[in-house]
């Protein structure tokens, strides 16, 4: 039982943020080719995984149930709680609205390898939203064997394109270096690892068990970490970064990883894939934040839990996010850089090391989860914040 629930809540952890970090990380960390990308990739997990343990430590010594809405408050007051929650809704919400963008298109293929030639991109849309909103609808125990089933045949998809994709690789694409390039793709690489607002839900799920809730926490990390190293190693290695099919390009038109694969491989079983991996991907990241979010929804407008509530937040979901997929078409990446470049940044890097600050003052017994006292928690409030300014400077100009 301590396994199953710590693999299980791993699974949902990794589970939520994979699916952009491998559509994306390979056509946005690319263009500055495998090396930095490699050392971005590593930075990102260490900063972002530190993180999530200072929310973790935050977590566990306050009330059940409690998401980062609460914390925020408990810790820091109500001003924190509506900067709080004025972020979480904008990154999320951006990230839907990419998710169910893209997800449509790869649905749409899909569906027309099946014979189905008459599905849209605004029908495989739509019925990507039906089957999350289902899913979710039915509760946690639904959402954990669903996204068991679709973390499998993520995992055999990978697999089959690890080893086929391979016969695409070129060392010669993987000596490209342009540093300058891994700046520009820091809001992705952020959001990559933006698991942070599972905490809560993968506290309830594992009991409130410290040392399963921290195991579940580092595992499903590490997992990501993983994936997204041999899923870079893999297409990068197979893409030239200059040519008309190539990353740069791909990045430009805005395609996904796998789009690019598909585009650059030649064999049939590559392309299906591709398509399969791409599905398996946004549908597991579209149940982990889903739920995620309905659990933030539920404990910030302090609603009852039950199926009625719990359909009027699923509509409040996901029906502006296929309104806005259908009226801004191309819109993935720029929702990606926004929910990365801002939000990410200011719930995942400079508001956990706060509420550590305030938290740690508060109660005397509170045990560190990371080390380094309050120099620790200093740099990571600056880098935060300095990374912050930065994206809103670029942003507004």
């Amino acid at each position: 039982m301590h396994l199953r629930s710590v693999v299980g809540g791993a699974l949902l952890i990794a589970g939520s943020c994979i699916g952009i970090g491998m559509l994306a990380l390979p056509v946005t960390t690319g263009t500055s080719g495998f090396l930095p990308a490699v050392v971005l990739l590593l930075v990102a997990a260490l900063f972002m995984g530190s993180t999530a343990l200072l929310l973790v430590e935050v977590d566990l010594d306050d009330r059940a149930n409690a998401n980062i809405l609460s914390l925020a408050e408990h810790n820091l007051g109500r001003g924190a709680k509506v900067c709080a929650s004025i972020a979480y809704l904008f990154l999320f919400y951006c990230l839907m609205v990419a998710y169910v963008t893209k997800g449509g298109e790869v649905l749409q293929l899909l569906l027309h390898t099946w014979g189905a030639l008459g599905v849209t991109n605004g029908l495989g849309s739509f019925l990507l939203v039906v089957i999350a909103a289902i899913a979710i609808f039915c509760g946690r125990a639904a959402v954990d064997v669903i996204n068991r089933v679709f973390m499998a045949g993520l995992l055999f998809s990978f697999l089959v394109l690890i080893v086929i994709g391979l016969e695409q690789f070129n060392p010669v694409n993987l000596t490209h270096r342009d540093w300058t390039k891994t700046i520009p793709a820091i809001p992705f690489v952020i959001t990559a690892f933006g698991f942070h607002n599972m905490i809560p839900t993968v506290s309830d799920y594992v009991g409130r068990d410290r040392r399963r809730l921290i195991q579940a926490v580092m595992l499903g990390g590490g997992i990501a970490f993983i994936v997204y190293f041999v899923w870079m190693f893999t297409v990068q290695g197979a893409s030239p970064v200059k040519g008309e099919i190539g990353i740069q390009a791909a990045f430009d038109q805005g395609w996904i990883g796998t789009q690019l694969l598909y585009a650059i491989s030649q064999n049939m079983i590559v392309k299906i894939g591709a398509l399969y991996l791409s599905f398996f991907a946004i549908i597991t990241s579209v149940l982990g934040q889903g739920l995620g979010l309905v659990d933030f929804l539920f404990d910030g407008l302090k609603l009852t839990y039950n199926r009625t509530n719990r359909g009027w937040l699923l509509a409040l979901i996901f029906i502006p996010s296929f309104v806005a997929a259908r009226l801004i078409p191309g819109v993935f990446f720029l929702a990606l850089k926004l929910a990365g470049g801002v939000a990410a940044i200011f719930l995942f890097g400079l508001l956990p090391a706060l509420m550590v600050w305030s938290h740690r003052k508060r109660f005397a017994g509170a045990v560190p989860l990371v080390k380094g006292g309050k120099g620790f928690l200093l740099v990571i409030s600056v880098c935060s914040a300095l990374l912050l300014l930065y994206e809103l400077f670029h942003f507004l100009m």
